[in-house]
């Protein structure tokens, strides 16, 4: 009755989990750093790819990780942790970016960035890439 005896539902993030997150936020804080101060960033930020790239990175992160398989619902609140991270603590910010994100999903530019993302997490993680950039690179080139 009310729901009062109700089970509450636990999200069973363990620290391999968080510290994949974490590890994706530090390398996409540096590749942001260059790119807060360019004409139409705000913008920019919020484009498809932009999105997709972010929100696939965070995706290769926790894949490229040691933590256990996580639920469809739980990768999209293990992202708004990670962009909660990138966006300085702002979690307002981070439910609807990613809730916009999600969205987005199935469009080409979305696609194109997730696939991107996550595969130079992969690539990182796995000693083929020494940086991860390609999101600056876009940035750049995009604001001009």
């Amino acid at each position: 009755m009310f729901g009062l005896f109700k089970k509450k539902q636990t999200h069973a993030f363990q620290d391999a989990h968080r510290n994949a997150i974490a590890r994706a936020a530090s390398l996409l804080q540096l590749q942001l750093a260059t790119c807060k101060s360019l004409p139409g960033y705000s913008r920019l930020i919020r484009t498809d790819f932009a999105r997709g790239y972010i929100y696939g990175f965070f995706d290769g992160a926790i894949q490229a990780s040691e933590a256990p398989e996580v639920s469809d619902s739980d990768l999209v609140l293990l992202n708004m942790i990670g962009h909660g991270i990138i966006f300085g603590g702002d979690s307002a910010l981070a439910e609807s970016y990613v809730a916009e994100s999600v969205q987005r999903q199935g469009t080409d530019g979305f696609d194109a960035g997730q696939s991107c993302g996550g595969t130079e997490f992969f690539d990182f993680a796995q000693g083929k890439v020494g940086q991860t950039n390609t999101l600056e690179h876009y940035l750049h080139k995009a604001s001009q």
